[in-house]
């Protein structure tokens, strides 16, 4: 299947089966396009099924991939957690336990699935900036592509 060339509609629904439909009838046809053909990549069914299978077990989280309690405490990098309310791989009450040992980070339950952003991407960029405030790293003003620009620079 991510071998063949899908049809963008096709393909949409497949995204939203992950990120639940909202997000996938939210996401612009341009990202979906840059997915679907890169599925289509010589190796790319390999990697994906290597990737999953180097992180999870039969629908578990393999326990080397999972950092325990004493190494999230040691997490001191400002970190926001923007989580949709309705996630349809972990709900926000089952992290957030995990979330409050990391001492500077920050969990946001937002409406929306596994990819929030997509369903609301206002309110998450919000969120983010604000953080970024809080933390003495605010975002240049400007548009995204000055801001772009400026890095370049």
């Amino acid at each position: 299947v991510l071998r063949s060339p899908t049809p963008r509609p096709v393909y949409r629904a497949l995204f939203g089966m992950g990120l639940g439909r909202a997000a996938a009838a939210a996401a612009p046809s341009e990202l979906l396009d840059v997915l679907r053909f890169a599925a289509r990549r010589s190796g790319n069914a390999r990697t994906v099924a290597a990737l999953m299978h180097a992180i999870n077990g039969f629908r578990r989280p393999r326990p080397e991939s999972v950092m325990g309690a004493d190494e999230l405490g040691r997490v001191a990098v400002p970190t926001v957690f923007l989580w949709g309310r309705e996630d349809a791989y972990l709900a926000p009450g089952d992290a957030r336990p995990w979330i409050e040992k990391m001492p500077a980070a920050t969990l946001h339950e937002v409406p929306g699935g596994h990819g929030p952003w997509f369903e609301d991407p206002a309110r998450c960029a919000g969120l983010i900036t604000r953080q970024l405030t809080a933390t003495g790293f605010p975002p240049a003003s400007g548009t995204g592509s000055s801001h772009a620009a400026e890095l370049q620079r």
